[in-house]
């Protein structure tokens, strides 16, 4: 009994793109044995309205998708959606017609969308004299040179007498083997499963069917999934490439997922199927674009957005001074009015509605919600570096340039370009190895080409401080964070970073940030002196030395306790109570105490009450309870204290 070897299903996508009526569909039936045109108005009308898919049998037993897009001018949104995944584009041109129109667009649309392997199939060649098909031959390859296509094959077929055939799928063969190296070093396949929805199906005793190309990731069955921007989660039941059942879905192939617990009315298409709380929906998003029309993209234009399968109204909004010049290029931002799953790379097009016509496109550089500023200098130029790395499909650096500030958090990012799990941290972890970014704390990482961005807050606040506090070396690690909208705990890690990678900016001494160029008016004797009289309140705590213990102790003269007390009432690591000098944390301590026993004896407080919770002497109580009167926290009425009302200071 022979044995039929299945075939291997490549990720590898074939399209067709045309005028109406060249005869793409009876090209891809020849290829295929498939009739694409599968809706009932499609087989009524005798034209293709939505895609087509066709598994494709080349050489070896290989299986490679082929999509049918429409030509017909009227439905170029849905041939926009077919072209988003295409690593090899069959051009079908007539002889008894040549290059249209609609020939030229849908070209212009794919090199918008994508750069593919081409291919050119002249077909009815048995309609005209061969003359004429070497004439027009010479037009399809002045058009290719402009085109940008100078070394793509042309291939006269026939699809009536079959004439060409066998070296169009000879050509298509060596094509394929070519994209699939190509999809060797596609940077979405590290990215977490996500799939565009064409179709949707309701099948009895299945439920939910969804088709589509996914773009990356290959989740199993019994692998849960989130639909977007609906937000609801489901497990994948069963999956069908190209009608063949599978235990996986097949990036950048044909794929029929059955998912539970999602119903179809709640699916259209333009949604997302993805892994669980990876991508996010989008109404703004940050795009490089060309113009290929004859009128600039002016600021407030409404255009339809056409990326992967979504097609929404928009408004650009110009991240330059001028409008983008037909055949120039330059970055805008979207606002969409509906959300879309995007990530960095994405390529789209936008149409203008009258007349119906491609106003450009391009690739999409970040999904971040930022808000820019026309007039900063540096914008274009880190716009045109984040270009530069979508290139390069190095999508997450992209986000980390396009980003509207230097410091991020880590992680997060890397979810930006689509990157979880141990993917991510391994990316984030690269990017601080090359010294691209600097860690901070709690994954937070700021991008070191741009760390003076970050600074200049802190340097007006240092110069203020500076001349305001002679005597002190500089702000706390806290402050320095809360100044570069950082948490607090960040705050040590954020000072060191600083003084390291800006050592003509800053420096840390005692654990304090300061301009490079600040020396305090504070000698290292009286330094030292400071440190042994802060520790020397801490270790005595609430029995507070009265001013001649001190002097006593720490052996001081008259003139430097005062220097010193002047100084710590400066950097606030004193505060002076009465006649009494507190030790600031330990002042906040019983400050807090005393507080609360108002609030506990509402009746009244006397100053009992107030020593036993601090422990303070009697004298000290009431030294601390006259503070909190002159504060005008506390009222005296006899014996008893109350509290006033007043905001605790």
């Amino acid at each position: 009994m022979t044995v039929v070897k299945p075939p291997e299903i490549l990720p590898v996508m074939v399209g067709t793109a045309g005028h109406v009526d060249h005869g793409k569909t009876s090209l891809v039936q020849l290829l295929t044995g498939c009739n694409t045109d599968a809706l009932k108005e499609e087989k009524k009308r005798g034209l293709t309205i939505d895609l087509g898919f066709a598994p494709c049998l080349v050489s070896n037993n290989r299986m490679v998708g082929i999509v049918d897009v429409p030509g017909h001018i009227d439905f170029i949104k849905n041939m926009v959606a077919g072209a988003a995944s295409l690593d090899i584009l069959m051009l079908i041109v007539a002889a008894d017609d040549s290059v249209m129109p609609q020939t030229i667009e849908h070209l212009q649309i794919v090199k918008l969308l994508r750069t593919p392997l081409l291919m050119v199939v002249l077909t009815k060649i048995d309609l005209v004299k061969p003359d004429m098909v070497e004439l027009v031959q010479e037009d399809i390859r002045d058009f290719l040179v402009k085109a940008g296509y100078p070394e793509a094959p042309i291939i006269p077929m026939s699809n009536t007498t079959l004439d060409g055939i066998s070296t169009v799928r000879n050509t298509l063969s060596e094509l394929v083997t070519i994209a699939r190296q190509r999809r060797e070093t596609d940077p979405e396949r590290h990215q977490a499963f996500r799939m565009n929805i064409e179709r949707i199906f309701s099948v009895k005793g299945f439920g939910t069917v969804v088709t589509g190309i996914p773009r990356s990731g290959h989740p199993a069955i019994g692998d849960s999934v989130e639909l977007l921007p609906a937000h609801v989660e489901g497990k994948i039941r069963s999956v069908q490439n190209y009608k063949h059942t599978a235990g996986q879905v097949l990036a950048n192939a044909c794929n029929a997922i059955n998912i539970s617990g999602i119903d179809a009315d709640a699916v259209t298409r333009g949604m997302t199927l993805a892994a669980p709380g990876i991508y996010h929906a989008v109404t703004r998003t940050t795009v490089q674009i060309r113009n290929v029309a004859r009128v600039p993209i002016i600021d407030g234009m409404e255009v339809r957005f056409h990326a992967g399968t979504s097609g929404v109204h928009a408004e650009v909004v110009l991240l330059s001074n001028a409008p983008i010049a037909p055949g120039t290029s330059g970055f805008i931002q979207l606002r969409l009015s509906e959300p879309v799953v995007l990530l960095a790379g994405d390529a789209f097009i936008i149409r203008r509605y009258s007349p119906s016509e491609t106003l450009g496109g391009g690739k999409v550089i970040s999904i971040q919600n930022a808000k820019y500023k026309r007039t900063d200098p540096d914008l274009i130029p880190r716009l045109e570096h984040a270009a530069q790395c979508v290139a390069e499909d190095k999508l997450h650096l992209a986000e980390i340039y396009a980003a509207p500030g230097a410091l991020l958090h880590g992680l997060e990012c890397m979810q930006l370009a689509g990157f979880s799990g141990d993917t991510a941290q391994s990316h984030l972890a690269e990017l601080i190895a090359s010294k691209i970014l600097i860690p901070i704390e709690n994954e937070y990482v700021v991008v070191r080409e741009r760390l003076a961005e970050t600074v200049a807050r802190i340097e007006r606040f240092l110069v203020r401080f500076h001349n305001e506090k002679k005597y002190t070396w500089g702000i706390e690690a806290s402050t320095a964070a809360k100044l570069a909208d950082l948490p607090s705990g960040c705050g040590k890690a954020w000072v060191t970073a600083l003084a390291e990678n800006l050592p003509e900016k800053f420096k840390l001494k005692h654990a304090r940030l300061s301009l490079t160029p600040f020396t305090p008016q504070i000698t290292a004797r009286q330094m030292k002196i400071k440190e042994d009289f802060l520790k020397y309140l801490i270790e005595r705590a609430e029995k507070i030395p009265a001013q001649g213990d001190i002097m006593a102790d720490l052996q001081l003269s008259v003139p430097d306790y005062k220097f010193m007390v002047k100084v710590m009432l400066e950097t606030q690591e004193i505060i002076q109570v009465g006649n009494h000098i507190f030790e600031y944390g330990f002042y906040q301590k019983v400050y807090n105490a005393a507080l609360q026993c108002f609030k506990e004896h509402p009746e009244g407080v006397d100053i009992t009450i107030v020593r036993d919770s601090t422990a303070l002497s009697r004298n000290l109580c009431v030294t601390l309870l006259e503070h909190l009167d002159a504060k005008g926290l506390t009222r005296r009425n006899g014996n008893l204290r109350f509290l006033t009302g007043a905001r605790n200071q």
